[in-house]
């Protein structure tokens, strides 16, 4: 399926030009949704307070080394006034053999973890994949690369995710996988559509970092399949590049409108072009 895909979309219209397209998705940004954020975690609000936001970056540059600038950016979205939380989440993924250099990434990517309860929402997470056989060095990788995963529900839920991005990382190993991984999917459940979807973007040349924002949402473009289908077939005949955020992006725009909305915003477009040409 994935070979076929590829083969299809890659001879498709590609007449049109790039900077135009961009200009368009510039205009109607509205249009594009951002990705959603992990509910389970997400709720525990930081708290507001200029005492707390200094101490936070004190914290994150002593125990974690970052720099003072990126541990501003972080303490605008998660900030605490005292130490005893976040050095319980890090004394937990340093248990699990997190190195130091995994566990700044972690909170880089996912700053919410250090306002989160060690105790009884991480380390019940990680146990629970540990006793599916998940080996340290595999537990280690997988939440490394993707730290939301720990905001998703003990169970059916969190196996299934962690599940899917090993194969993905497997996958990247080895470009032969791709079709292999592909067609040993059963068209079965949404999340095997999700897994199958996110192989064929991942042969286009779409990153590892936007595959998995992709994959850990609840909902997207990857979730559905003629639908998914229709929609990367008009971002690739528009000259998106696949290796950047925008043909995601696009990917977005394209899913949730309707072919009627789209013809719409495309006449309004050229409308405005034209005149502007005047």
């Amino acid at each position: 399926m994935a070979k076929e895909m590829y083969s299809c979309i890659f001879h498709g219209r590609r007449s049109l030009e790039l900077q135009k397209w961009r200009s368009f998705f510039q205009k109607r940004s509205a249009f594009s949704n951002s990705f959603s954020s992990v509910a389970s975690v997400a709720h525990l609000s930081p708290r507001d307070g200029r005492k707390g936001k200094n101490f936070t970056v004190s914290y994150l540059v002593d125990s974690l080394g970052l720099t003072t600038k990126v541990a501003e950016s972080i303490s605008r979205k998660v900030s605490f006034e005292d130490k005893c939380n976040p050095d319980s989440v890090l004394s937990l993924l340093r248990s699990h053999e997190f190195t130091d250099s995994q566990i700044s990434n972690i909170i880089k990517m996912y700053p919410l973890l250090l306002i989160a309860d060690a105790d009884k929402s991480i380390g019940p997470k990680l146990q629970f994949l540990q006793s599916r056989g998940a080996s340290s060095s595999e537990l280690t990788q997988v939440v490394s690369k993707v730290p939301k995963i720990l905001g998703k529900r003990e169970g059916k839920s969190i196996s299934r995710y962690y599940d899917f991005i090993k194969v993905i990382i497997e996958a990247d190993k080895s470009s032969s996988k791709y079709e292999k991984l592909c067609h040993s999917l059963p068209e079965v459940s949404r999340q095997d559509n999700k897994i199958r979807n996110v192989l064929v973007l991942r042969e286009l040349g779409v990153p590892q970092r936007l595959l998995f924002s992709l994959l850990i949402s609840d909902s997207g473009p990857v979730c559905g399949k003629e639908k998914f289908e229709e929609s990367l077939k008009k971002v690739v005949e528009m000259g998106f590049d696949p290796t950047t955020s925008k043909f995601v992006k696009a990917l977005h725009v394209f899913y949730q409108m309707s072919e009627k909305t789209i013809e719409e915003k495309l006449d309004v477009y050229k409308r405005g072009k034209d005149n502007s040409d005047d």
